[in-house]
Parts: C-alpha cells; structure tokens; sequence
C-alpha cells in the first residue's frame, strides 16, 4: 500500500515528529511505500531513508500556511491509499491526535483497523511495536 504521513513542520526536536517518523520506518518495515508530506523540514538527516516531499505551503501568519498546507495535502491524498496525519488537515484517514511520544501503538493500531475495512492482512501491523523507551 502506498501510505501517506502528512506534518506541518519536520524538524528533529519534536515529539509529534518523532512519533511521525518512527510510525513512517515501522509501516515502511512491513513493506508498504511510505512517503512523509511536509511544509517546512529541517537539514538534519534523520529522516534518512524515507521518502519525505516538501509541499509549498505559503502565507503570512502561521494560520495561513496551515491552511495552505491542508489544502495540498487534501490534493496530494488520491496519490495514496491511506493518509495519516499528525496535525489537523483536510481529507485524512486517520488523524494522530494524542499528546506523547509513548502512544505509537495507538496509531498502529487505527491503521491495522482501516487496512483491516479495506481487505488488507493488518496482522503485521498490530504485532509491530518499537522498542520501549528508557526514562531519563
């Protein structure tokens, strides 16, 4: 399947990027093309070895670029069958909206769930989990 993850900002310091980057390697290991959309990035390389596609996304105020953002996005969703997302935009399948890194699970889940409606073996999905983290 061709999966979509769609992030406003990807930078290496946020948590909600973090969570979106490491859900993107864990579908990508079971197989499925992965792409990540984004507005802005940063050089950092730890997006190394996804497919990440900057979308043009501009405007004035923060707000502006959002909703610009969301409206490629929402373009962008016929080129894949399943869109993620991980801010709140236009025409997503499935919309990761918990506080944390610790909740992964929670949106592997949803997506074995919607590959389950469409006739997919999610089987693998529910079974992937990432390493547990340590606590500083």
């Amino acid at each position: 399947m061709r999966i979509a993850f769609a992030i406003v900002k990807l930078f290496q310091g946020g948590g909600l990027q973090r969570d979106c980057v490491e859900i993107a390697r864990a579908v990508a290991r079971l197989g499925h093309e992965v792409t990540i959309l984004t507005a802005e990035r940063d050089a950092s390389d730890f997006t190394a070895g996804l497919d990440v596609s900057v979308l043009p996304a501009r405007g004035a105020t923060n707000h502006r670029r959002q909703e610009v953002f969301s409206a490629e996005v929402a373009a962008a969703k016929g080129g894949y069958d399943l869109l993620v997302g991980f801010n709140k935009l236009a025409g997503l399948d499935v919309l990761k909206a918990e506080h944390g890194t610790p909740h992964a699970e929670n949106i592997r889940r949803a997506i074995a769930a919607y590959l389950a409606e469409k006739g997919v073996n999610s089987k693998a999905v529910r079974k992937t989990r990432e390493p547990k983290r340590k606590r500083a």
